[in-house]
């Protein structure tokens, strides 16, 4: 973890790591074919794992349509459960069941599956790292003081970061039974391999929908898309998140509203949602400072408040003591409200857009880009929806927390009651209309159909293998002698277990 953090640090470029690895691949193509610049053939590089989404956006500036990020989902108690042997065994320590859940090995594991999860919001805890130094996971003081120093505490960009890079893949893959992950990751060899008589399952045709709604909306947040569906893949209601005009239903662009002028948040002379919270923070702050639970310097703040001033129209001081209290609540609950929004969600508009057409909602499943929020949640749990499937978390949701005798996660002892949210696996909606877009099924002349034949594969999509080696070439170029051994624990003084990183290797990837 601490390798791949000093180098992305280093060449402070969230795609370092990847840039390495191209590396490799380049010295690879000049040990089988003599030139870096001649293709391998029949060859698959394949890299594990990604921890950042910097190193997906580079392979897939560099690599383009050559490329397919596969994204693999573990139960987190099964991951957990996986690394806290590995990491007992290490020891020469066998444990299983409960024997191993109430181990220090488990912990260790819950630990480090945090930090991978989302190191920035890792390294606020100061817990975590309390425990880090007492299980001798760091070594000392100044590795633990280099690792959360503030600088990079509050502007870090480049710690591992897994939680954001899920859900950018092209592939889902369940890894939970590995027989059945091998069957799906051979189907999606043969959808690449251009298999004519593959259709999509019904999760990811509807999760595809889901993923173009979600383009029409304007947040300057993120797009989210939503899709009710029936069991047989009929869909009954699609939603985005979007401001709600008067009337009925969200905002398009003016010549198709009901009024003559466009009032999503885009138009708007300030971040409503925003001033809301900031208010929320000066409010709390100001009421600290009259009980004396603060020092006189938070009083100007105070002060402000109580006139009635919003904080843009105070002075460069006070302003300057308001940011420093707000990166310090990053992260934290209140300065993650999101009862602010403007914009109904896309769930409760699919949900809106159900009941306007009578349609009832018992019954179904719900699709959504992004796990639903706990707003949400309970107006789905309403609505009578029996799963949710989703793509990428959403860290702000206390969908469990609030909900847990009526939504639940991992449960694998049916009959449940409860609404499963589950996340999605299959082709995700980016490969959806590569890999299923219809090739040549029959013979224009004959009329019989066109077998798929394993012996003669042809790559869906064209590469252009020298202009990927160019790109290739321009990007590894600014490594240099980065990423020596000795440059790396220079600007990482501490990091004491460190692996050379030569600057010209020779190992296939």
């Amino acid at each position: 973890m601490n390798v791949g953090n000093a180098s992305r640090h280093r060449l402070e470029n969230g795609g370092a790591v990847a840039l390495q690895a191209m590396r490799e691949i380049w010295n690879y193509r000049y040990e089988v074919n003599k030139s870096s610049f001649k293709p391998a053939e029949k060859t698959v590089y394949i890299l594990d794992s990604l921890k950042h989404e910097g190193e997906i956006e580079i392979l897939r500036r560099v690599y383009g349509k050559a490329v397919i990020i596969l994204s693999l989902f573990t139960p987190e108690g099964k991951r957990i459960e996986n690394l806290a042997k590995r990491i007992s065994q290490a020891q020469g320590v066998f444990l299983e069941d409960s024997k191993l859940r109430d181990s220090i090995y488990y912990k260790q594991a819950k630990l480090l599956s945090a930090r991978d999860e989302n190191e920035k919001v890792f390294r606020r805890t100061k817990r975590f790292w309390n425990q880090v130094l007492e299980w001798g996971i760091e070594e000392d003081y100044d590795t633990i003081k280099k690792l959360t120093d503030v600088k990079h505490v509050f502007s870090d960009k480049y710690g591992q970061n897994v939680r954001d890079a899920f859900p950018l893949a092209d592939v889902f893959i369940d890894s939970t039974d590995l027989t059945n992950a091998d069957s799906q990751i051979s189907r999606m060899v043969n959808l690449l391999f251009g298999h004519q008589f593959i259709t999509p399952t019904v999760s990811e045709h509807c999760m595809a929908i889901a993923d173009t709604t979600r383009y029409r909306s304007l947040q300057p947040g993120r797009q989210v898309g939503a899709a009710i569906a029936r069991a047989n893949g009929h869909v009954i209601a699609t939603g985005t998140n979007e401001v709600p005009q008067a009337g009925g239903g969200q905002y398009w662009p003016s010549p198709n509203s009901s009024f003559s002028e466009d009032h999503r948040d885009h138009k708007l002379a300030e971040d409503l949602s925003r001033k809301q919270i900031d208010g929320a923070i000066i409010e709390v702050v100001a009421r600290l400072s009259d009980a004396n639970l603060l020092s006189s310097d938070f009083k100007p703040l105070a002060d402000a408040y109580h006139g009635g001033s919003h904080i843009k129209e105070t002075s460069e001081e006070i302003m300057g003591l308001f940011k420093t209290i707000v990166d310090a609540l990053e992260g934290t609950r209140i300065s993650s409200l999101i009862e602010f929004f403007r914009s109904t969600h896309a769930e409760m508009a699919a949900l809106i857009a159900s009941g306007e057409s009578g349609l009832s909602c018992v019954g179904t499943t719900l699709y959504c880009t992004t796990f639903p929020c706990h707003e949400c949640t309970r107006h789905i749990i309403h609505a009578g929806i029996k799963e949710v499937y989703y793509i990428e978390p959403y860290a702000k949701s206390l969908a469990l927390q609030l909900h847990p005798d009526s939504v639940c996660m991992e449960c694998f002892h049916p009959p449940c009651q409860k609404v499963h949210f589950r996340p999605f696996t299959g082709i995700g909606p980016r490969m959806y209309a590569k890999l299923f877009r219809a090739a040549r099924r029959k013979d224009d002349h004959s009329g019989e159909i066109v077998r798929w034949r394993t012996g003669r594969p042809h790559l869906v999509g064209q590469v252009d293998s020298e202009s990927i080696i160019r790109s290739e070439a321009r990007e590894i170029s600014v490594l240099g002698d980065l990423f020596t051994e000795q440059a790396t624990l220079e600007s990482f003084e501490g990091l004491k277990e460190a692996k050379p990183l030569p600057a010209n290797g020779g190992g296939r990837t």
